[in-house]
């Protein structure tokens, strides 16, 4: 007989046998109770590291977003199998797993051991995603041919780095090469970190940072402003966003320029000097030179005298 052709309740087998010669004999068994595994098994999505929440990134209008996450980012399914109660977890088994990816089969994961009471777990990445919210639907069926009827969830896929730039503030600036210039001491420099929107996704800036000839990195989750001392400054800059893609490192180099030029007059003949500290005197005809150098380490050249 077909035991899944039984209803629920307590049941009692009785058996009977007799041969061609009407040999006979019977057997009962103890009393069982029947219950039937009706209910479809249940799924969850989680998303491991590195993820971040939806608040503070930038999707499309509309999307109900669970998490920016990378395409590396390891994704996981789990599935319990309930028998009468849903939620009850004691089902006969989870077979197989499915899974869609923007409407298309992406993968089915086959459970090659199933048992009651066991959760059934597996594990796929958004490697071959672009950028961008795709939405994942799943499934389950158990052992008896059950299913799940598929959920839909959608995460946003941000494989793209921020972006950093190095501004000037205020002060006097001169280009020494592609990669660096002068500067006055009053001039002071902001770093700015923005994460690119890349198909209407962008899981937003984490930090920007930065170093001075070699040094220790500065933090900061924010625009922010510095100034420096009068010298050679290798700068080093970079910015992270959410979902930790990380910049790869810009640099240039400012040389502050905090000595002014020295210039010399000199007066020419025809002149008199009397030696003994008044002005010298001069005529319509004398020729007067201004004479001027750079002084102080830095030297961003003579502009004019």
């Amino acid at each position: 007989f077909e035991p899944l052709d039984l209803d629920d309740g307590l049941w009692e087998l009785r058996v009977s046998a007799e041969d061609f010669v009407l040999n006979a004999s019977s057997a009962v068994s103890g009393r069982f109770e029947i219950i039937h595994d009706i209910q479809p098994p249940r799924t969850e999505l989680a998303a491991g590291v590195p993820q971040a929440g939806p608040a503070g990134g930038a999707f499309p209008e509309g999307a109900t977003v669970l998490a920016f996450i990378r395409g590396q980012t390891p994704l996981n399914l789990t599935s319990r199998d309930d028998l009468v109660i849903a939620g009850d977890a004691i089902g006969l088994g989870v077979a197989f797993q499915g899974l869609l990816v923007d409407g298309g089969s992406r993968a089915s994961f086959t459970n090659v051991s199933p048992a009651s009471m066991q959760a059934f777990s597996s594990s796929f990445t958004l490697t071959d995603d672009q950028d961008g919210v795709h939405a994942l639907s799943f499934f389950a069926q158990d052992v008896l041919g059950n299913r799940e009827t598929a959920r839909t969830l959608m995460l946003a896929v941000d494989n793209t780095a921020p972006g950093s730039s190095l501004q000037v503030l205020g002060g006097r600036q001169f280009p020494k090469d592609a990669s660096s210039f002068y500067a006055s001491l009053d001039t002071r420099l902001s770093m700015a970190g923005v994460d690119p929107m890349i198909n209407g996704v962008a899981s937003g800036r984490a930090w920007t940072r930065y170093r001075d000839g070699g040094g220790a990195f500065q933090t900061h989750d924010s625009t922010f402003s510095f100034g420096l001392n009068e010298g050679s400054h290798f700068l080093e800059y970079q910015s992270r966003d959410r979902v930790e893609n990380l910049e790869i490192l810009r640099s240039t180099t400012v040389w502050m320029d905090a000595a002014p030029p020295l210039t010399q007059l000199s007066i020419g003949p025809p002149k008199y000097d009397s030696g003994d500290g008044r002005p010298a005197f001069v005529s319509t005809v004398t020729v007067f030179s201004l004479s001027a150098e750079e002084r102080g380490p830095i030297r961003s050249g003579l502009a004019s005298t």
